[in-house]
C-alpha cells in the first residue's frame, strides 16, 4: 500500500530515496509509507487525502519531532541566510552537516537580532 502525497517542494528523483521522478512543488504523487514519514517530518511534502482527525491540528506528542532553531548560512529551501527557523532536529542536523545551517545558541542568538529576524510592524 502507497501513501498519496503533495509536494511542499521541488524535489529530485536522484536526491531523495523513494521518489522515481522529479516533481515540482504542488505535485501530488505516492511513495511507500516509510518514504511519506520521512517526507512528512521533513516538511517536504504533506498528505494529499488527510483523514478528518488527521487534518486536524493536533496537539504535540511524544512521538513529535524535536524542533531545533538554526541560523541559516545559505539559501535554500528554507530560507535566506542569516534567517533564523526552526527545524526538526534531523533536518538541522543534516543542514549542519552540509554546512548550511548553525545551531549554535551564539549564533541563533546573533542572527535574531538582526532586522530581517524581527517582527514585521504593522500599519
Amino acid at each position: 500500500m502507497k501513501t498519496q502525497l503533495i509536494a511542499l517542494v521541488a524535489l529530485s528523483a536522484g536526491l531523495v530515496h523513494g521518489v522515481e521522478d522529479d516533481l515540482a512543488e504542488g505535485a501530488t504523487f505516492e511513495v511507500a509509507p516509510d518514504v511519506a514519514e520521512g517526507l512528512l517530518t521533513e516538511g517536504k511534502a504533506k498528505l494529499a487525502n488527510p483523514t478528518p482527525a488527521a487534518a486536524a491540528p493536533q496537539p504535540p506528542t511524544a512521538s513529535a519531532p524535536r524542533m531545533v532553531k538554526v541560523r541559516l548560512l545559505v539559501a535554500g529551501e528554507h530560507g535566506q541566510p542569516d534567517d533564523v527557523v526552526e527545524l526538526p532536529a534531523a533536518a538541522a542536523k543534516a543542514l549542519e552537516k552540509d554546512n548550511a545551517a548553525d545551531s549554535d545558541k551564539a549564533a541563533v542568538a546573533f542572527a535574531a537580532g538582526l532586522p530581517q529576524n524581527q517582527p514585521k510592524k504593522r500599519k
